[in-house]
């Protein structure tokens, strides 16, 4: 593989511009001429119109979730397999769970997730929002460095038990899992944050065995005195960061970065109940989450295109969520726009038994964080010159960056 084959106006890589920070018109002209396109150098079709990644969703039978992520030490190349041999095995990730297995691992994290714990942690996620909008410097703030980031880490760290001074470890850790198993990153990359993977196992075990000799109130604890295997927590605990950290801080970042570019601001803080929808219509614009894995179960056509048996599908959410055969002027960020949940949603969190599992706690967390903006800094807005720029990635779509004027 060599850098040409990642770049181009038609070879969809989001690691890269133009893709990593505005997809948009190639997924449109996907969407109108190529709707299920093979990608050569990922190995997968991508699927791009809402009705049909909808439906894939929505049919376990047919497309297995089996593979929906690359994190498999056998699909790496030999040198990261090699390190990732190493690593104590992990649990199966809830999101690649199939069947019955699905259903048992989706009751351990909505246990750990239910509604009212994460209702009765609002106040405490508006102090930790309170407390960092304290701690702005000056008349300008980096809300993603400054705010949003180390807001969903105190938020994740604190329910799971993680102590304070921990927090920016375990992120590290959670990262080095979607380093190593991003097909689009340079292989000496890879070995590096397998290296690191490894080398965590110590620190769950750890935490693993402390919970079970001094349980506490937190998510760490439930999980061990619920009887998980070591190998279940290991990845529980790295799935809560891996995929709940970078998606609800670009949620967050996203929603503030559309109400203040079209103005809305002001009315934002007139009216907070304006932020529920305003929330809703990022995550159908702007879908934190690229796109997941299916793999076919038996010979398929979709959208006219026979796909074999065996093949891989890439589900591009933030495609099905532009889809101007579902959404009106879908490029458009409209706070009125309605039917934005419910059976014909967004896809924001995916859809069907696999829509996300922390899709509440995601949601209270952004609400929360923009409602504690809005009351504190009425008069906030994008810094003059601001252009944006998406981070780099193969699994999120986030601002690199979000710079503002307090007041």
């Amino acid at each position: 593989m060599t850098d040409a084959d990642l770049v181009g106006d038609r070879i969809y890589n989001p690691m890269v511009a133009p893709h990593k920070d505005e997809p948009a018109p190639l997924f449109r002209m996907l969407r109108d001429e190529e709707p299920v396109a093979y990608h050569p150098v990922l190995d997968a079709w991508l699927v791009t119109r809402y009705d049909t990644v909808r439906a894939v969703a929505a049919d376990p039978e047919r497309f297995s979730s089996r593979y929906s992520t690359p994190l498999h030490p056998e699909l790496q190349q030999p040198e990261v397999a090699e390190v990732l041999a190493g690593a104590h095995p992990m649990g199966t990730n809830i999101v690649e769970a199939d069947g019955e297995e699905h259903t048992g691992l989706r009751a351990v994290w909505q246990h750990a997730l239910h509604g009212p714990r994460v209702n009765a942690f609002r106040p405490a996620m508006a102090d930790i929002a309170g407390e960092l909008i304290g701690a702005f410097t000056g008349d300008e703030a980096d809300l993603v460095g400054e705010y949003a980031q180390p807001f969903v880490q105190s938020v994740i760290g604190t329910l799971l038990g993680i102590p304070r001074e921990e927090w920016d470890l375990a992120y590290g850790y959670g990262m080095d899992l979607l380093d190593w198993a991003n097909p689009l990153s340079p292989v000496e990359d890879k070995v590096a944050a397998a290296r690191r993977f490894v080398e965590s196992d110590a620190y769950f075990r750890a935490l693993f065995e402390q919970r079970g000799r001094v349980p506490g109130e937190d998510i760490a604890s439930l999980l061990v005195t619920s009887g998980v295997s070591f190998e279940d927590f290991l990845m529980i605990l790295r799935t809560f960061y891996a995929a709940g950290i970078d998606t609800t801080r670009d949620a967050i970042t996203s929603t503030i970065h559309s109400v203040l570019r079209n103005g809305l601001w002001p009315s934002v803080v007139a009216d907070p109940s304006m932020i529920v929808a305003a929330v809703e219509e990022t995550l159908r614009r702007d879908a934190p989450h690229r796109g997941l894995l299916r793999t076919t179960t038996t010979a398929v056509t979709l959208d006219g295109v026979d796909v074999p048996e065996g093949a891989r599908l890439l589900l591009l959410y933030g495609s099905a969520n532009r889809d101007e055969r579902r959404f009106a002027d879908p490029d458009a960020f409209l706070v009125t726009r309605s039917g934005l949940r419910g059976a014909e949603g967004h896809l924001g969190f995916g859809h069907g038994i696999h829509v996300c599992v922390g899709a509440h706690l995601a949601r209270t967390e952004a609400r929360v964080a923009v409602e504690a903006l809005a009351q504190r800094l009425p008069a906030l807005s994008l810094s003059g010159g601001f252009s944006p720029d998406y981070v780099g990635s193969f699994f999120f779509r986030g601002l690199a960056r979000l710079p503002v004027t307090t007041g």
